[in-house]
């Protein structure tokens, strides 16, 4: 028989009973407007609410086997108010625990093996709607189902057979989507809870802010002591023609404050230097080095080695770019392991003339960020030891093992008062340029 010859039943017909317990509401996260997402019921309780319990209410251990709703399944929410109604529960989100409320109603089946067909219709957007339909109330006074009502559903009814077997499939699907859930929940919470510094708001410091922010890492601060130029404005996406003349810093986290107002954001509008890194750098989890100078990079590489501090670091050049993470691991490398010395001034490209297509550091921000989010949450494995390289007009990727170089510790500061002595006062536009009358004058 196929599924448009199943007879359609009434849920009244399948069941012998509903007894109606009381009714309590939870209150931990306030409903959001036209919030839709995935909720996991974490309990299943019967009896009265106390507004001075309500930590026996979250934790419910009195979990009816029988209930409509159980323990571990999945819903859907919609404004952190779950739509299927039939059981007071209480759910968790991915991200957070919402609030929920409603009766609590025992069902029971006249034969039990029905039972996990009709569950699996009622999670089913059919059944939802059917549900919907019947509820009465609102979300503030509490959206209710009658008995009457739930006998009133209509459903489809397999044989047998069928039943048991596209019941273990959806059974199957749904263990996979509880795992994923699962997996990412974690994920989210240790972002959460993470700090990261960026240093540099520029090519590669704009997409690694935004795919931070987006991810949910829980505070983050800018460093940048440069203002917007019409020239940046092909590669640094997240300004605009109006933002000419204005802090890097601030502008970022001005945007970001009003898209994002749950992470924690520091805008310092000042270069890093030897007199400021390890304040800048000591309050945070995790650094990336966005900058666009060698001075910089060596600056921020020498303090997180003091520090010991995971350092992400990307480069871009003309239409190569590449990624690796330092500080990281039982045996880490760090940047002087795969570049030991400075380049000499004459070796470096004049800044002016050698330019980048807007997507290069777009794809390279990217990766820095996820490398971010990989050691920030214990996804995945990170390019610890690894420098991978990216050619952007053949669009391919090569990764390198790299190894610490014992010839290189000598040349990392061993303490915070060396450290504050060094030079490295190198930068790109650091080459003193002179006009031709200018060196006249010298001669």
């Amino acid at each position: 028989m196929s599924e448009g010859a199943w007879p359609i039943v009434s849920l009244g017909e399948l069941i012998t009973s509903i007894e109606a317990g009381a009714s309590f509401r939870c209150r931990e996260t306030p409903p959001e407007a036209d919030e839709v997402g995935v909720a996991k019921v974490s309990a299943v309780s019967w009896g009265r609410y106390d507004e001075n319990e309500s930590k026996t209410c979250l934790n419910a251990s009195r979990i009816d086997p029988s209930l409509l709703i159980q323990k571990g399944d999945f819903l859907i929410s919609r404004a952190n108010t779950v739509q299927l109604v039939g059981a007071c529960v209480i759910a968790e989100r991915v991200t957070k625990q919402v609030m929920l409320s409603d009766k609590t109603l025992r069902i029971q089946f006249k034969d039990p093996s029905l039972k996990p067909w009709v569950l699996q219709y009622l999670r089913s957007r059919e059944g939802r709607n059917q549900i919907e339909a019947l509820c009465t109330g609102n979300q503030e006074s509490m959206r209710n189902i009658s008995q009457k009502s739930i006998r009133q559903i209509q459903l489809p009814l397999a044989p047998a057979h069928q039943r048991d077997r596209i019941n273990a499939y959806l059974d199957q699907q749904l263990s996979r989507l509880q795992a994923t859930i699962e997996t990412f929940g974690t994920i989210q919470a240790k972002l959460k809870q993470a700090s990261v510094l960026v240093i540099g708001a520029g090519g590669l410091g704009c997409p690694v802010l935004l795919y931070l922010a987006a991810a949910g890492v829980g505070r983050i601060a800018v460093v940048d002591g440069d203002v917007i130029s019409q020239s940046n404005l092909n590669r640094q996406v997240l300004y605009g023609e109006k933002d000419l003349g204005k802090s890097k810093a601030e502008t970022a986290v001005r945007y970001f404050q009003e898209k994002y107002s749950d992470i924690q954001w520091t805008a310092i509008p000042e270069f890093i230097t030897v007199d400021n890194a390890q304040a800048f750098i000591f309050h945070y989890d995790l650094i990336i080095d966005g900058s666009d100078n060698f001075p910089t990079r060596y600056l921020v590489n020498d303090a997180c080695v003091l520090l010991k501090k995971p350092l992400v670091y990307g480069a871009i050049y003309q239409h190569e770019g590449q990624v690796s993470l330092f500080n990281v691991g039982s045996h880490p490398c760090n940047y002087r392991d795969v570049f030991p010395n400075p380049p000499a001034p004459q070796e470096i490209p004049n800044c002016a003339e050698t330019g980048v297509l807007g997507v290069l550091p777009g794809i390279i921000g990217n990766l820095m960020a996820l490398e971010a989010i990989k050691v920030l949450s214990g996804l995945g494995k990170p390019l610890s030891n690894k420098l991978l390289l990216f050619n952007s007009l053949d669009t391919q990727f090569q990764e390198l093992e790299i190894q610490p170089n014992p010839a290189t510790q000598t040349a990392i500061p061993t303490s915070w008062n060396e450290f504050h002595q060094r030079d490295y006062a190198l930068a790109c536009e650091g080459v003193q340029q002179l006009s031709w009358n200018e060196a006249m004058k010298l001669m």
